[in-house]
């Protein structure tokens, strides 16, 4: 999906892939929808779409909810050099269609990702299980000769806009420590 009008009459183009999202691998013609009217979407499913803002400065129902948990691969160690590939999935818990099985990937205190896979299994609710738990922020080295060498997980959308206004209410301004002494020093006795 891609959103090529943003405003009056918001448009996305529609795009279906084989493997990675490279033009060679596109399945199919691009098709371009309207936001908010129910058109037909992928295979034989129907969607209104809607578009939401996700920003540090967008606040209230417009804005988007969704946060997601991004894997960008590096050609050097240390996280360092080019991003060879990246990857996006949804960090909400939904179930995902996952090489030979599903997977859900969830957020567990808003900064820590959580993935499990499910092998064999088509509605992420086997017994079968692998998981894996990952630092938002935190380099992973993959000890191998060539690229890519590192990788590193870190966490977006809606998650990573409240922990960034959260740290910003917990950082107090100059202005705040220098009232802070100041009341501070009145209620001292000398």
């Amino acid at each position: 999906l891609k959103v090529i009008v943003f405003e009056d009459s918001p448009l996305i183009d529609v795009r279906e892939y084989l493997w990675d999202c490279e033009d060679a691998y596109q399945y199919g013609d691009t098709v371009t929808i309207e936001v908010g009217k129910c058109q037909k979407f992928v295979g034989g499913f129907y969607a209104i779409t809607s578009l939401k803002e996700s920003s540090t400065t967008c606040e209230g129902s417009s804005c988007s909810t969704l946060s997601y948990a991004v894997q960008r691969f590096y050609s050097e160690e240390d996280c360092q050099g080019l991003v060879t590939d990246t990857f996006t999935y949804p960090a909400l818990g939904e179930c995902l269609r996952w090489s030979n099985g599903t997977q859900t990937f969830s957020l567990l205190d808003g900064l820590n990702i959580s993935q499990v896979d499910y092998p064999l299994n088509d509605g992420c609710n086997g017994a079968e299980t692998t998981k894996y738990y990952m630092k938002s922020g935190t380099c992973y080295s993959l000890n191998a000769d060539e690229a890519p060498l590192s990788f590193s997980w870190t966490v977006e959308g809606a998650a990573a806009v409240a922990d960034a206004r959260r740290q910003q209410r917990l950082t107090p301004s100059i202005g705040q420590f220098l009232l802070g002494l100041f009341v501070l020093s009145i209620f001292l006795p000398t």
